[in-house]
């Protein structure tokens, strides 16, 4: 079995209430070392304009998305496979931990857009760190930082 690892996920959403449509991730080792990267664009919200029109982000759908859509260098899943392929992924890397700047906004968007779109990720079979948390206590001011730093950034 390989030896336990961390999936630093992201998400980019059309609202407060879920509505993922861009997923990624970056999974390392407790070195830094990046072992794989993952990224799709969630199909059932980035096709409703409806919602897009709502998110932050909106402004890049036709600067940012499409033409990385069209050249290759972004993918559009529907979510369910989107969670079947990250699920994947963190059976293969033997995931034990799942970061994120904003680790509670994160999992409950991923909760609420798997119950809109069905599929379901395995991030609560794991453990977390929220790296906002993390980032926000006094954690500058004590030895370990550098090393805290080292893992979270791999420099």
């Amino acid at each position: 079995m390989k030896k336990s690892t961390i999936a630093v996920i992201d998400t980019e959403t059309a609202s407060l209430c879920g509505d993922v449509f861009d997923f990624g991730l970056v999974i390392t080792n407790k070195k830094g070392e990046v072992l794989a990267t993952y990224e799709a664009v969630v199909e059932e919200v980035f096709n409703d304009l409806a919602k897009m029109k709502k998110a932050f982000y909106f402004n890049k759908v036709d600067s940012f998305y499409r033409p990385n859509i069209r050249c290759g260098r972004m993918a559009v899943k529907p979510w369910s496979v989107v969670c079947k392929e990250v699920n994947k992924l963190f059976k293969e890397w033997n995931v034990q931990t799942i970061a994120a700047y904003n680790l509670a906004f994160d999992n409950r968007v991923i909760i609420q857009t798997g119950k809109a779109h069905g599929g379901f990720m395995a991030i609560n079979k794991v453990e977390k760190l929220d790296l906002w948390r993390v980032s926000c206590e006094t954690l500058l001011q004590q030895k370990t930082y550098k090393k805290l730093a080292v893992i979270v950034t791999g420099k």
